[in-house]
């Protein structure tokens, strides 16, 4: 177990309006049509960010996943899709770099990226963690704690993680280690915002 209370960070995409967006065409045509369910392409964006519980996707998702351009100029290591859940695209030098590096806990699904002319982007892939770190507990309802005070109300039993470098904590938590933010800070991975768990989570 790890004492280090700033071991842990709550992890995710700066979300800079600058930052070229993409959403996935399966969602935008949900909203088209007012489609609504757990194969309706509404939630895409979670099942693709954290699959089921042994990180695989639903059977109505075809890869490559096609992507649109929403808003945003400029390419980044992460490419954000604008969504609740912190989703994002990663670069392939993002992908190369934990690889290289041995970080645990996720993987990628290939993808089809388009501008707003319908030309090909590449240089992209999707991104989804695989591990897990059990679940959040509250002691009161989430909507009910008091802004800024959720490290007193929240707790994560460290016990629950699977030692993964990258991993959901239920409901949609996505926590990295202090390894993998100092390695993305180390080599100037553009985008990523992190926090430490310890200013939302009391540590068990």
């Amino acid at each position: 177990m790890i004492t280090d209370t700033e071991s842990f960070y709550i992890f995710g995409s700066e979300g800079y309006l600058t930052t070229y967006s993409v959403r996935p065409d399966l969602f935008n045509h949900a909203i088209l049509n007012k489609l609504s369910g757990p194969e309706s392409g509404r939630d895409i964006h979670l099942q693709l960010l954290f699959g089921d519980d042994n990180g695989a996707y639903p059977n109505y998702i075809v890869f490559p996943v096609v992507f649109r351009h929403k808003d945003g100029k400029k390419m980044r290591d992460m490419l954000d899709m604008r969504f609740d859940g912190n989703c994002f695209l990663i670069s392939n030098r993002m992908k190369v770099l934990m690889e290289a590096n041995r970080i645990t806990g996720w993987k990628s699904y290939p993808v089809l990226v388009y501008d707003k002319k319908g030309n090909k982007i590449d240089g992209y892939y999707g991104f989804t963690v695989t591990g897990r770190g059990g679940e959040m507990r509250f002691l009161m309802p989430p909507n009910q704690i008091p802004y800024g005070e959720s490290s007193h109300y929240c707790q994560w039993e460290q016990d629950q993680w699977d030692g993964s470098d990258i991993f959901r904590v239920r409901p949609n938590y996505l926590i990295v280690t202090k390894r993998t933010m100092l390695l993305f800070k180390e080599n100037k991975i553009t985008s990523p915002h992190f926090y430490p768990l310890s200013e939302s989570a009391t540590i068990l």
